[in-house]
């Protein structure tokens, strides 16, 4: 690592999100180590991974989190050869997935209860039986009814909210729709097909939408002040400078593009962060970065 003192950080933005303390995800990537006759010999650490924290000290960014092992450090900067084991390279790792929200620890586990579980890559509510002498729990998958073993606490996600599944059976899901050329059952009424939108005329280019970061950039241009996102993106849309795409937290998709270009662009960028989910417009940017 760099002799620079390190700038610690509580959130990571990446391609696939935001990451912050105890949130779980997977990367690929990670050290690996030459031998004499050329091959390579992978050294990564194994994840999933939980989430701590992310350092920047001078050329240098790595993420330090947990994973079933213990706790890690991941390169996420650039490539460099290691400067005390010759041969050995610290190729950086990338995020490949994030998992959700923070996992359980063991005291926190009640028999009984229904959970959010990782089984087989997907999240499903499990009902927890009794302890395993395997180790673990012994669980009932609510989703499919058949048991399960959570051979750890990193598998859970918290308690499961209700209606999610019928214990002991299958996933309750809504009705399909009726097949295509089928008619409907009586006393309801078919939707009737929306029409489509006039096609432009031709030779007229098409208006570019606004994104959510302009947007934003806009927003804090205009007034002059720091702003939470929230509050962003909220006279954003009374002012009529983006639409939101839908989605529960617009919020959260902005605010990983500002992190993202705060990133990338460094001072150049059009936005200065004054604390944690507070922005502000950096004037430099107007300039040309100058």
């Amino acid at each position: 690592m760099s002799t620079t003192a390190a700038i610690e950080s509580r959130e990571y933005a990446c391609r696939k999100g935001v990451l912050t303390p105890g949130i779980m995800f997977r990367a690929k990537g990670g050290p690996y180590y030459v031998l004499a006759d050329g091959r390579r010999v992978g050294l990564k650490e194994k994840g999933p991974f939980r989430f701590h924290r992310f350092c920047v000290a001078g050329d240098r960014r790595w993420i330090e989190a947990f994973s079933r092992d213990g706790f890690c450090v991941l390169n996420v900067g650039r490539s460099y050869p290691s400067r005390v084991v010759p041969g050995l390279v610290n190729w950086p790792y990338r995020i490949t997935a994030i998992l959700g929200g923070r996992t359980m620890k063991r005291d926190e586990v009640q028999v009984g209860k229904v959970y959010t579980a990782k089984v087989t890559d997907k999240l499903v509510p499990v009902r927890i039986e009794a302890e395993s002498r395997h180790g673990g729990w012994d669980a009932t998958n609510l989703a499919t009814g058949k048991k399960v073993r959570i051979k750890s606490p990193q598998r859970l996600r918290g308690e499961a909210k209700a209606g999610g599944a019928k214990p002991g059976g299958k996933a309750t899901s809504p009705p399909k729709a009726a097949a295509k050329g089928k008619s409907a059952p009586k006393g309801t009424t078919e939707a009737k097909p929306k029409k489509t939108a006039t096609r432009a005329k031709q030779g007229e280019p098409k208006a570019k939408k606004p994104s959510g970061l302009d947007a934003a950039a806009r927003v804090l241009a205009e007034s002059g002040e720091p702003m939470g996102v929230k509050q962003i993106v909220e006279i954003a849309a009374q002012k009529g400078y983006w639409k939101s795409p839908g989605g529960k937290t617009p919020h959260a998709t902005v605010y990983s593009a500002i992190l993202r270009e705060l990133q990338v662009k460094g001072k150049k960028a059009r936005f200065r962060k004054i604390e944690r989910g507070k922005f502000a417009f950096n004037p430099a940017a107007a300039d040309g970065g100058e």
